[in-house]
């Protein structure tokens, strides 16, 4: 649940953007006080969020008063997010994207495209950023395409954008892979420390042969992720080469007849890091159908905590992104960058919870002692 003043901020800024306060100037802290029953420190709260998102200012001795941008944002913004029918995670992203705006008397105008081509996915994403200028949207939030070999739509629909001076804020990701920077704000999880996490809990349970599955087109957070695993791994002293990555093609389905092919093959990997927890799921019911035991034989992990992860058998072993509190802070974000679009770029990295489940409940290390 919020705190309360993060409500009264919500109230207070929806008016705003409503234009109830057309002089300029707002009520004083005890009108607010009274009209919301809460103590005034609750309401300078409040105040110093309005404050901070750039929508207020406050005047010594006289009050509080609209910023510019207070006074004339259109109250719109636009919602870039192509991908939106790929995972779970986007589609959630987007839904509280537009829950948190519209709380704020912000209207969201989604734009996403159906896929096809490198060059069609390109037309339609470059299209949707002039139509955004068109609308005279005050910002936008941009969730760049997966795929690497998108780079050119993402930084063509950036170039749009800033030449327009439309403020742009990145969800989810950046569009340089690290240690590069693109220079927009961002708003995410560390994909980075994500991986590292995930490698540490497989190392304490004993796994040391940790194969990272690689599926999908390559992605800035794919390899951010793999950086984390990679690091962790080596920095611990166990088994990091050539067999520790695989990479996927074609559908969900063909990857995994790809791994239980390595493995019939004679691979003995102990632990599995999928890229999103549907091919998890999937992952682990073929390991079982092919007569293998998770977690005993192969612990697996998959990453997005979507509803499968909770209902499979075992129940699996995720990373929980906060899609709420990461729209929140990429809306708060763009709301600050639109009053100061001169200023340096912000980095934002929401907490993300690594979930323990079943599908790692086992210690490899005394298990195949035990085998011996």
């Amino acid at each position: 649940m919020s705190a309360k003043y993060e409500s009264v901020a919500s109230t207070i800024l929806a008016e705003i953007n409503a234009r109830k306060f057309s002089s300029g100037k707002l009520p004083s802290e005890e009108v607010f006080v009274r009209r919301f029953s809460v103590s005034r420190g609750t309401v300078r709260k409040a105040l110093d969020e309005l404050q901070r998102q750039g929508v207020i200012e406050s005047r010594k001795g006289s009050g509080y008063y609209l910023t510019t941008r207070g006074m004339r944002r259109t109250n719109r913004i636009g919602l870039l997010m192509p991908e939106i029918t790929f995972t779970p995670i986007f589609q959630r992203l987007a839904h509280e994207v537009s829950v948190f705006a519209e709380r704020s008397g912000i209207s969201v105008f989604l734009g996403q495209e159906a896929g096809g081509t490198t060059a069609k996915r390109t037309q339609v994403a470059k299209s949707i950023a002039r139509n955004f200028v068109k609308q005279g949207v005050d910002g936008v939030i941009f969730r760049p395409l997966v795929d690497d070999g998108l780079q050119t739509a993402n930084l063509a629909v950036i170039d749009i954008l800033r030449k327009a001076k439309v403020p742009v804020v990145l969800i989810d990701c950046d569009v340089c892979h690290f240690p590069k920077q693109s220079g927009l704000d961002v708003v995410g999880i560390s994909h980075l420390d994500a991986g590292r996490r995930i490698a540490e809990h497989l190392l304490k349970r004993g796994c040391r042969h940790i194969v990272f599955l690689q599926g999908g087109p390559p992605s800035v957070n794919r390899r951010d992720r793999l950086t984390g695993v990679a690091g962790e791994v080596v920095t611990a002293g166990a088994r990091w080469d050539d067999e520790s990555v695989v990479k996927l093609t074609g559908d969900d389905a063909a990857g995994v007849e790809k791994v239980i092919e390595i493995l019939d093959g004679g691979a003995t990997p102990d632990a599995f890091i999928c890229g999103y927890d549907t091919f998890a799921v999937m992952l682990m019911n073929r390991l079982v159908e092919t007569g293998r035991r998770v977690p005993k034989d192969i612990a697996v992990v998959g990453f997005d905590d979507d509803p499968c992860a909770g209902l499979a058998t075992p129940s699996l072993t995720t990373v929980h992104q906060p899609a709420g509190r990461i729209a929140a802070e990429a809306v708060k974000t763009l709301a600050w960058r639109i009053e100061n679009p001169d200023a340096p770029p912000r980095r934002i990295f929401v907490p993300a919870t690594l979930i323990e489940r079943g599908s790692t409940d086992i210690d490899h290390k005394t298990t195949k002692e035990k085998r011996k």
